[in-house]
């Protein structure tokens, strides 16, 4: 919907000047760099994590390992190592104080 206010900025976005004086306004947003994550991350569910366990238990009791789970000194890391193909880290907006803050991006695997 066009607005009929004529528009003041340079090629339709404000400056960098107009930046640093909204966050001079804004003193509780703060920017900051996100961390990706891919969607398939971004959209897991408590109950998608607690039906992995529930899986994960009964496999390891068809295979008759499930004592394994009963020693506290055995640590698992079902943790999927790799590296981004096209890594993009951006700077966001966030309200200050914020520990983690997350983009999602889309899945670049091949």
């Amino acid at each position: 919907m066009e607005s009929p206010r004529p528009n003041p900025y340079k090629d339709n976005y404000p400056g960098d000047g107009w930046f640093k004086a909204f966050l001079k306004r804004h003193p509780d947003i703060v920017q900051r760099t996100s961390e990706g994550v891919t969607q398939s991350s971004a959209n897991i569910s408590e109950l998608d994590i607690r039906k992995w366990f529930t899986e994960i238990h009964q496999y390891l009791e068809e295979i008759g390992l499930l004592h394994l789970l009963d020693n506290p000194k055995r640590v698992f890391n079902g943790d999927e190592s790799g590296f981004q193909l096209c890594p993009k880290t951006g700077k966001v907006l966030a309200v200050k104080g914020t520990k983690n803050v997350y983009s999602v991006e889309t899945n670049n695997s091949k």
